[in-house]
């Protein structure tokens, strides 16, 4: 039992895992392809703002197991994630739900989930699989054993939360045997095709349907047969590469024992008839076993076939990676296969993206080069040019290193770094190098290999407990939305998203209707270049005078704000333009903050709203703030004086040069006090307000957040 679990990548949008591994499937993607918080108000000058969370934004969290997820691009950045949701852990009772989040990490949906199907004992072996409807939406397959034996079903999950088609799912195929392992790949005209193994004959077999936008079955109520030759067929794998038609790929055992497993594979028309010769083309023959392959389009109607190799294993060399290229009429092309990587030990395990617009593509896999201990397993990746009949590997041969620190590193899923253009590819993994827990990583390599961001990786999570199965969905340039199983509550398993890439971590500064500022923005992972970089904030009331770079992630900026701009936060983004033409984005959500003026002026006494410092594990924490200003040309010197149930506590005193301020956290003279409310005096008149948030007993910083102007006397 593996803790990688159960994970499929197929057509791009693609990725699929879950707490216990049952079977390995391929992780594939062929297009640029992975948490509730409240917008609040900044308790100080000099605060991390934007909707991700450092540790990563639920999804999917309650007191229910999560169980198998798959995820879905909605060609916008966001991501629609589906989870088999278990009552309970003995239970059987399954809740297949969607949930999506935005590109910004905020929830759709108003951050509630649409039930795709309800009360049914999803098939353990196979999970949920789901592909983009082209709107927006998803649509995700499954297996469960409501009729008795396995069968598909299918529903559409539309782009604002709406489930469409059959209640509970439309049978895919009805017949006996059972149907399991469904790959959903979309048509191009907001169907898709659904690929499976079937059981309805004597031997595994791999059948195929077609669904419309609609619901409707287009391939007849039994779907219709990809392969259905004497010998097991299973593990399929499938890429639309044209209008309305699929090539499929699978691991085929007519063979058996001469040669082992070999790999096949068909091209379907629209209406479901084979193209290629009936019984399949051969991809792999050679001795020993061909296994667990993995496809994408090739740009000219027909596919690359990649797959598990073990021709070598006689003479100790282990399980290796080899590919091929199939054009459009079901001719392999070349002199033979190509091996991606044929190192010592094994090789396995991999995940493919194909480059947008263009004729390469990107790997990552499992490698055991340097042992075969259990701790061993390291991650590699090669990008491969499609040339011709040729499949040419770049990079060095067999593969550059991601990350071979000890401990082990598993299940990579590869993702490109551009939505459009092929800059690179960002590679994530599960990773053991800690050795008693799972955390999530990535790193980005540029298209010539080389690594952007930390030596062996950037942190992705590395919560409390383990975090595993990552999937990604393309987030903008060098930016990726990656997606995990967490047990970080120790209780269950939920699932969490966090965006990964260049981004602002802080914003130093903000203002007030009619003033300018200067404002200081530090980034992760960005590239700001003086001269060439500019810096945007969302509205036409406000303007970025001037930016000065101080380095790759540090920019200084002039800030004009109009008199009459609406209080609240603003989107802030500094773009600087690459080599290639394109603009890398580095946003922060809600990053400036313009802030509320009252009528009333500056005055010598305030009273703030009552606030609260408590700390409960069940509830969470709060944090209340006080927000003093001096809009003056003279120093204040404020006394600040709290009021508690059990009488006043004398607070700090705060010096306050000519047009300036601070913040004063209550925690820091009232820790855990539930009622607090402050008297602030000071010599000159100043401004006060109090801003408070709440934390979240799931570790969630600042869920939720209120700011209050205070009530002013004298003066």
């Amino acid at each position: 039992m593996r803790i990688t679990g159960y994970d499929r990548l197929d057509n791009g949008n693609v990725k699929r895992f879950g707490v216990i591994e049952l079977r390995k499937r391929r992780t594939v993607l062929s297009a640029t392809v992975i948490l509730v918080i409240v917008l609040m108000i900044a308790a100080s000058a000099n605060v991390v703002l934007g909707k991700w969370e450092p540790d990563g934004n639920p999804v999917f969290t309650s007191a229910r197991e999560e169980v198998y997820v798959c995820a879905s691009g909605d060609g916008s950045g966001g991501v629609i994630m589906f989870a088999a949701v278990l009552d309970n852990a003995g239970s059987t009772s399954v809740d297949l739900e969607a949930r999506k989040i935005q590109k910004n990490g905020s929830p759709a949906w108003e951050g509630s989930s649409a039930t795709v199907c309800a009360d049914k004992d999803i098939s353990a072996n196979t999970g949920p699989a789901c592909a983009a409807d082209g709107a927006g939406g998803a649509i995700v397959a499954w297996s469960d054993d409501r009729f008795g034996d396995e069968a598909v079903f299918a529903r559409r999950v539309k782009s604002d939360g709406t489930v469409a088609w059959k209640e509970n799912g439309v049978r895919l195929a009805d017949t006996a045997g059972d149907q399991t392992h469904p790959v959903v790949v979309p048509d191009g005209e907001g169907g898709a095709f659904v690929v499976w193994e079937d059981d309805r004959n004597a031997d595994t077999d791999i059948y195929a349907q077609r669904i419309n936008s609609g619901g409707n079955l287009l391939w007849g109520p039994g779907g219709v047969p990809v392969c259905d030759q004497g010998g097991d067929q299973e593990r399929p794998c499938a890429v639309s590469v044209s209008a309305a038609t699929v090539v499929v790929a699978w691991e085929e055992y007519r063979n058996d024992p001469v040669s082992g497993s070999d790999i096949y594979v068909q091209k379907l028309r629209h209406n479901g008839s084979r193209i290629w010769t009936v019984e399949g083309v051969t991809v792999c023959e050679e001795e020993q076993d061909q296994d667990s392959p993995g496809i994408l389009d090739d740009g000219g109607e027909g596919a690359v076939i990649v797959w598990e190799d073990w021709r070598d294993q006689g003479i100790g060399l282990g399980k290796d990676l080899y590919m091929r290229r199939v054009d459009f009429t079901g001719q392999p092309l070349g002199p033979g296969d190509t091996p991606l990587c044929a190192m010592e030990e094994n090789q396995s395990d991999f995940s493919l993206v194909k480059a947008p617009g263009g004729d390469s593509f990107y790997a990552a896999w499992e490698d055991k080069r340097h042992g075969t201990g259990e701790g061993s397993n390291d991650i590699y990746a090669q990008r491969v040019q499609v040339e011709g009949p040729d499949l040419d590997c770049t990079w060095t041969d067999h593969g550059i290193p991601v990350c071979t620190l000890g401990g082990a590193q598993f299940g990579p899923v590869v993702t490109c770094a551009s939505p459009a253009g092929d800059i690179g590819v960002i590679v994530s993994w599960s990773d053991m190098r800690s050795f008693h827990k799972v955390d999530c990583y990535s790193q980005f390599f540029t298209n010539n290999g080389a690594a952007q961001w930390t030596g062996d990786g950037t942190v992705v999570c590395d919560a409390v407990q383990d975090q595993f199965g990552c999937a990604a969905v393309n987030n903008g340039i060098g930016s990726a939305t990656v997606v995990f199983m967490d047990n970080r509550s120790g209780e269950s398993f939920d699932v969490y998203a966090r965006r990964i890439g260049p981004r602002i971590e802080s914003v130093d500064g903000d203002a007030f209707p009619g003033e300018t500022v200067d404002i200081t923005v530090t980034g992760e992972f960005t590239h700001f270049f003086d001269g060439l970089s500019s810096m945007t904030i969302e509205g036409q009331d406000v303007s970025v005078k001037s930016m000065e770079v101080k380095s790759y992630t540090e920019a200084v900026a002039t800030v004009e704000v109009g008199s009459g701009a609406e209080p609240g936060a603003r989107d802030l983004n500094v773009i600087t333009p690459t080599d290639s033409g394109d603009e890398e984005p580095n946003p922060c959500y809600g990053g400036f903050i313009i802030r509320e003026t009252e009528v009333q002026g500056p005055s010598d006494t305030w009273y703030l709203a009552e606030g609260s410092t408590g700390v409960d594990p069940a509830l969470g924490n709060f944090e209340t703030w006080v927000l003093v200003q001096n809009p003056g040309d003279s120093e204040a010197t404020v006394n600040i004086t709290y009021m508690t149930p059990g009488g006043a506590v004398t607070g700090p005193t705060v010096l306050l040069a000519p047009g300036s301020r601070d913040t004063v956290n209550v925690a820091e003279t009232l820790p855990d006090e539930w009622s607090v409310s402050t008297r602030v005096q000071s010599d000159v008149p100043i401004i006060a307000e109090r801003s408070m948030y709440w934390n979240s007993s799931a570790g969630i910083l600042r869920q939720a957040a209120h700011d209050s102007i205070g009530a002013a006397s004298g003066g």
